[in-house]
C-alpha cells in the first residue's frame, strides 16, 4: 500500500496504490485509486501519470514458468453513484507477449476495447543475442503493407556494446515524420 497527496493549482489529489505479488515475488496486480475525477471538471485538464491520464485502474499480469510476462490487462475504474471506485472486470486495454525458445521477446500485441484507439503490434528482431530492430505498426499488415508507427534499429560494435540507435516515426500515410540517430562511444575501461 502506498498513499500520496499532490496539489495541482488549488486542487488536492489523493492517490492510493495497492500491489499483490505471487509466491515468486512477481507483481501480479496493481490497483490505483484517485479522486482526480471529482476535482477536475469544467474543461480542466487533469494531471497524467506517465503516459496515461491520472485515472483509477487495475492492472493484472500473467507470467510463464520462466518468468516471462505473458499478458497485462488494464481495467479503468469508474465512480459509482455512491462515490466509490468500481472495476467492471472488462479490460479497456490488453497486452499479450510472445517469446522465442531463448526467452527473447518477439512480439507484443496491444488491443483496446474501444474503437477510438488503434490496436498495435510491436515486433522485435535479433541477430544472435543482440536486438537489432523494434517496429511498431497499426494492427496486422494488410496485404503485406504495414502501417508503421515507428521503427528503431540497433547497431552493435565488435565488443557487443551498443554503438548506434536510429529511430524513425511515421504518420498515417506511411510518410516518415521524424527521426534521430544516437551514436555511443565508450571509454577504454568500458
Amino acid at each position: 500500500l502506498y498513499y500520496s497527496s499532490q496539489t495541482y493549482g488549488a486542487q488536492e489529489v489523493h492517490n492510493t496504490y495497492f500491489w499483490t505479488y505471487d509466491a515468486l515475488n512477481r507483481l501480479t496486480d496493481e490497483e490505483f485509486k484517485t479522486n482526480y475525477d471529482t476535482l477536475f471538471t469544467n474543461g480542466q485538464t487533469p494531471p497524467t501519470d506517465g503516459d496515461r491520464p491520472l485515472a483509477s485502474y487495475h492492472d493484472h499480469y500473467v507470467f510463464d514458468l520462466a518468468g516471462n510476462r505473458l499478458s497485462k490487462t488494464t481495467d479503468v475504474g469508474v465512480r459509482t453513484t455512491g462515490g466509490a471506485i468500481a472495476f467492471d472486470g472488462n479490460p479497456e486495454e490488453a497486452l499479450t507477449y510472445f517469446y522465442d525458445a531463448n526467452d527473447r521477446l518477439l512480439r507484443e500485441e496491444r488491443n483496446f476495447s474501444d474503437t477510438e484507439q488503434s490496436d498495435t503490434v510491436t515486433l522485435y528482431t535479433y541477430q544472435g543475442t543482440q536486438q537489432t530492430h523494434k517496429t511498431v505498426q497499426i494492427g496486422e499488415p494488410v496485404e503485406g503493407t504495414p502501417q508503421w508507427v515507428s521503427q528503431t534499429e540497433f547497431a552493435w560494435d565488435l565488443q557487443g556494446k551498443l554503438g548506434q540507435v536510429t529511430s524513425r516515426s511515421y504518420d498515417a500515410t506511411g510518410t516518415q515524420t521524424g527521426g534521430s540517430t544516437t551514436d555511443y562511444e565508450y571509454a577504454p575501461s568500458g
